[in-house]
């Protein structure tokens, strides 16, 4: 087809190719079927050659999607060399995505496109090159993600890519539409002169305008659509005036199936096994057919050779061919073409299409297809092969159970989970192994998890657990125990109990599946961690590198995620920053779903390391992230993090609508999860408003609810120091003592330096409440002795806020003064405003006189001292002969007049003078 009316076009082209050697970019043709988008694509290609760059071209038909990376191989083809020169992990994914070897674990789509990226890179570096893709819309789905990939992270000169898109309404394919710079050139109808010179041009006849007229409005400006209208008209030998209808049918479709009817049934055949195998290398056809044919369809304009390869001359072309043919014709085409297919699953295609469902040799090369495309990560290509092994297979045959406990698991990795459980709910009914059964209820319980409940999930798996037996497959059990550990999120202790189950089955096994054995070692170790044994390193580690051998999950559920997650609550706050920071690099290369997981954990590793302005930002962008995918559970954590951001710097406005929305959402659900987390929200705003009795409850509700779950890794319990001061603060002195010993045994138990600080500070606090100053001062030493073994600035503030009290009742004035400076030192830096006017206050009080200018009366002062000594409000009562509630009156009166708010600064603003009330 010509490029008669595409002036501007051209032009638009060459200026693009000018910036390419100084910036890459994307060049998109879009446009309806047939406007002459190829034509133009056609021609930025002939303009790459001339211009002496290397140009790799792809050009997909409709019949290649079910081909994992067909595209990829053809963009490909010929930089063997290079792909040879490639380091091994990226050299042996390409060859095993492209089928020139088998791999030696289950591919990822990432390792592809990795390998694909850094070819192109070196590439580039030798010189301008252009990835020229036709008809986008008909890429297989793992040569899209590869080129997805690859888009986002062209080098930064020398590349260009140069794309057709059959508009369709909506956003480009493979985010084309988000990358910049981005040259967009919309295709559209051709003029009347240009129709003019493009039918002269393309047909050899001049056409009167009156006929002209009628052929552009007809066509309405669509070379494709003209053409055929013309040469139409030609056969018929007719001049059409205005008024007058065309003698041709309306269609396009039927237009070109018309003039198919004007070359040999031979030509015809030739054409449709191009239909039927988009572009069939031409010792392909000759195999089947005969050389002239293949001459004729191609003087015809019906078909192309281009570098060995036979291709339709329009992709309208051969599909009208395809669909004109008869059931016949059409089986025994790919009949023929499965005898000459390159591989398995090209082989299982054609197999699939020659002949009618129920032949178990085509069932089984299906089955094995499927499999095998899973194993190149080419998932969508997988889906289609199962769901045709599964067509083919007779309903009385046992591998039916197999092959859809294939396609099932297969659907759900592509997130179709509805289809998934029809699929496995037809092996949980039908099938006779208990095997078998077990297999599909353990994935059903996978998509109960993201679709339903953990509950519902944990059922499911216990019903599979209860079908098993000692002498059934123990890597199958050890798999069930694994499910449920991961499910058994309020019970946690049992969920460790199932996990050290599936790590002593596979122990057993010889040579167990690494992907089986890499899940149950994460799963065991994060449940460990949170129940309090400690953070294996080792454990996790050797779980990552096995989880690399082995078709990898979603990369929120992978080792690196969980890894990255615990040591942020193990302390090893850089290490987690940087798993995570990579994570989210993963994250949106190949899996965008998991981008919102990497980003929920980033804002509070940069709240507790002192980066509040970061902190927000991440929490910002998680949270708009949530709202566009509309993910609900991370809608909730984006809010909670901006809450937490908001209660650390003071703002308990802000802070507690957001804790109040999360906890209305959280009972109407029953999520424990998310009580706790609301909890830890309200109570932490009660202890920077200085509301002890509500941090006391809401901090108290919280800690039952971690208790009850088995949740008591001290990484996971940050607010303890808070929930303890607040429990001495309003007088249950013997209950912090309880939890104190608890929370701070196993934080030295488990050496968690945060734990250790918060106990320290905790400590300290009651100590002075009950008058133990030297336990007190002692205290604070060994949670400043904590704190040098991991950067938490603010805790350390809180502690140093703490220990200025203290040190001003033992009368170290000078020491207080250093404590309490460097307090509000770092509290002002943080913007934690509440803390900082509270070490202000403090440094106020250690001028002489501040204490004795106080006016208390007698009975206030008497009150005061009793209840600064430790005793509860009760014993005060008793003592004074009055009411609880009086004694409460007067200290209000007393928090007032000394302006404090709770029980510990009583005690630290009383001092000496305490001792002679």
């Amino acid at each position: 087809m010509g490029l008669a009316g595409r002036d501007a076009e051209r032009r638009r082209i060459d200026a693009w190719f000018d910036a390419v050697p100084d910036r890459s970019g994307v060049m998109s043709f879009v446009g309806e079927a047939g406007i002459g988008k190829t034509a133009l694509w056609r021609d930025a290609v002939a303009t790459a050659e001339t211009r002496g760059m290397r140009v790799l071209v792809a050009q997909p038909a409709e019949g290649e999607t079910m081909l994992g990376y067909s595209s990829v191989a053809d963009l490909l083809e010929k930089a063997g060399d290079h792909v040879a020169a490639l380091p091994e992990p990226q050299r042996d994914a390409i060859d095993a995505a492209l089928m020139r070897s088998r791999p030696r674990h289950p591919l990822s789509t990432h390792a592809v496109a990795i390998g694909t990226a850094e070819l192109l890179r070196r590439l580039a570096d030798e010189g301008p090159l252009l990835l020229a893709v036709d008809d986008l819309q008909w890429l297989d789905g793992s040569s899209a993600e590869v080129l997805a990939f690859v888009i986002r992270r062209l080098p930064a000169r020398n590349v260009g890519v140069a794309v057709t898109v059959r508009s369709s309404g909506g956003g480009l394919p493979l985010g084309l539409d988000r990358i910049d710079p981005h040259e967009r050139i919309d295709v559209g109808p051709l003029s009347l002169g240009a129709l003019h010179h493009l039918l002269r041009d393309q047909l050899g006849h001049v056409f009167g305008r009156p006929t002209l007229v009628r052929l552009s409005e007809a066509s309405r400006g669509n070379p494709l659509f003209a053409i055929e209208l013309g040469r139409a008209l030609l056969r018929t030998g007719v001049e059409v005036g205005p008024g007058r209808p065309l003698p041709v049918p309306e269609s396009l479709r039927d237009l070109i199936a018309g003039r198919l009817d004007t070359v040999s049934p031979a030509a015809r055949r030739v054409l449709l096994a191009v239909a039927a195998a988009p572009t069939p290398p031409v010792g392909v056809v000759e195999a089947m057919l005969d050389l002239d044919a293949l001459a004729e369809a191609e003087e015809a304009d019906l078909v192309e050779v281009r570098n060995g390869r036979v291709v339709s001359a329009h992709p309208l072309i051969a599909e009208a061919c395809y669909e004109s043919a008869t059931t016949a014709d059409r089986r025994a085409t790919h009949a023929a073409l499965a005898g000459l297919a390159r591989g398995v699953e090209e082989q299982a295609r054609h197999l699939a299409l020659s002949g009618p469902a129920g032949d178990p040799r085509v069932a089984g090369t299906l089955h094995d297809a499927a499999t095998q495309a899973a194993e190149r990560g080419a998932n969508d290509s997988a889906v289609e092969l199962a769901r045709l092994s599964v067509e083919h297979t007779a309903s009385d045959d046992d591998a039916r159970w197999t092959r859809l406990l294939l396609l099932g698991d297969l659907l759900f990795r592509t997130g179709d989970s509805g289809a998934a459980v029809v699929a496995l709910e037809e092996v949980r009914t039908g099938a006779g192994e208990p095997v078998t059964k077990a297999r599909a209820l353990r994935l059903l319980a996978h998509v109960a998890w993201e679709t339903d409940t953990p509950e519902a999930g944990a059922a499911l798996t216990e019903e599979a657990l209860a079908l098993l037996g000692p002498d059934d497959p123990a890597e199958e059990r050890a798999a069930l125990h694994t499910t449920m550990a991961g499910l058994l999120i309020t019970d946690l202790e049992a969920g460790a109990g199932h996990s050290a189950q599936a790590l002593a089955l596979l122990s057993a096994t010889d040579d167990p599946d690494p992907g089986v054995l890499a899940a149950a070692l994460i799963q065991a170790a994060s449940n460990d961690f949170l129940v309090g044994r400690g953070f294996d390193a080792a454990r996790y580690e050797q779980a990552v590198a096995l989880e690399e051998q082995t078709v990898s999950p979603r990369l929120a559920e992978s080792a690196l995620a969980c890894l990255a997650a615990d040591r942020k609550y193990a302390d090893h706050i850089d290490e987690a920053r940087v798993d995570m920071l990579e994570l989210l690099r993963r994250a949106e290369a190949e899996d965008e779903s998991s981008v919102p997981y990497a980003l929920s954990h980033l804002p509070q590793l940069e709240l507790w390391a002192g980066n509040w302005d970061e902190a927000e930002a991440w929490a910002r962008r998680h949270l708009d992230l949530a709202e566009r995918t509309g993910q609900t559970a991370q809608l909730r954590q984006a809010n909670f993090n901006l809450a937490l951001v908001a209660s650390y710097r003071g703002d308990g406005r802000a802070a507690r609508a957001l804790a109040e929305d999360l906890m209305v959402d959280a009972l109407a659900d029953g999520d424990a999860w998310s009580e706790a987390s609301a909890c830890v929200l309200l109570g932490f705003v009660c202890v920077s408003e200085g509301d002890n009795v509500g941090a006391a409850t809401q901090l108290g509700r919280w800690n039952e609810i971690y208790l009850a779950m088995g949740l008591v890794e001290p990484g996971r319990r940050r607010l303890m120091a808070d929930f303890l001061e607040a429990l001495v603060a309003v007088g249950d002195l013997e209950r912090a003592r309880s939890e104190l010993e608890d929370f701070a045994e196993l934080s030295r138990k488990v050496d968690r330096p945060s734990g250790i600080g918060q106990s320290a500070r905790a400590a300290a606090v009651l100590h002075a409440a009950e008058g133990r100053l030297d336990e007190a001062v002692a205290a604070v030493s060994e949670g400043l002795e904590a704190y040098e073994r991991v950067d938490l600035p603010y805790d350390r503030a809180r502690l140093r806020l703490v220990e200025g009290g203290i040190q001003r009742r033992v009368r170290q004035k000078r020491a207080a003064r250093a404590a309490l400076t460097d307090a509000k030192t770092t509290f002002e830096r943080l913007g934690a405003a509440s803390f900082a006017a509270r070490a202000a206050t403090e440094l106020d009080r250690l001028e002489p006189g501040a204490a004795a200018g106080v006016s208390l009366t007698p009975t206030e002062r008497r009150i005061a001292g009793l209840l600064a000594e430790g005793r509860t409000v009760k014993a005060v009562a008793e003592l004074a002969f009055m009411s609880p509630k009086t004694v409460e009156a007067h200290l209000t009166r007393v928090y007032r007049k000394l302006g404090i708010n709770s029980r510990a600064e009583l005690g630290a603003r009383l001092g000496a003078e305490t001792e002679q009330i």
